[in-house]
């Protein structure tokens, strides 16, 4: 159980540091006041190249071992005692301790339309961060499948089916048939 909670935050940061920089820091397990990693500077490719965060931002992981679970659950962005209520003092804390200017928040839940806009919102209205952005379940798995080399380091790639093919597989097999068959 441990291995896999340290292996979702080690993906978060190590997708951090393809698209915002090797400068992102990823801290121990234990209490971390609503980070678990950071980065200061310009990002290498994120939002995008043309316009990259540039300033200081936190990172943080959400995650839930039910797959049904959405960013617009109760538990998560609405109810008093939700997983977003709970963190907004902790970010605001960091605007006025450390200059927090930007927050990711990435957890292993689907996002939705209508959360992707509204969660955002209420992190930069009640926290004065410059800007947010939710990232869900599908996000990480297209940082995934854009930094192959991430699933493979964190291991990801075992969650696999053991038999997996390539194209140069497929055609091998092709080729091995059309000889056999000119026999």
């Amino acid at each position: 159980r441990v291995e896999v909670m340290w292996h979702r935050y080690w993906t978060v940061t190590r997708i951090c540091r393809k698209i915002l920089g090797v400068g992102t820091t990823s801290f121990e397990k234990g209490r971390d006041g609503g980070k678990d990693a950071k980065f200061v500077g310009t990002a290498n490719c994120f939002p995008s190249k043309t316009a990259p965060l540039s300033g200081n931002a936190v990172i943080q992981a959400k995650h839930t071992t039910d797959p049904t679970k959405s960013c617009s659950d109760n538990d998560f962005e609405s109810n008093k005692t939700s997983i977003l209520n709970e963190e907004i003092p902790k970010i605001k804390k960091q605007v006025d301790d450390e200059s927090v200017t930007h927050y990711l928040l990435f957890t292993n839940r689907k996002k939705t339309g209508g959360a992707e806009t509204n969660i955002p919102t209420k992190i930069m209205s009640e926290t004065g961060v410059t800007q947010a952005w939710l990232l869900g379940n599908k996000d990480i798995h297209d940082f995934l499948l854009d930094y192959p080399d991430i699933a493979n380091d964190v291991g990801l790639n075992k969650l696999r089916s053991p038999i997996l093919f390539t194209p140069n597989d497929i055609r091998e097999v092709i080729s091995e048939f059309f000889k056999q068959k000119s026999h």
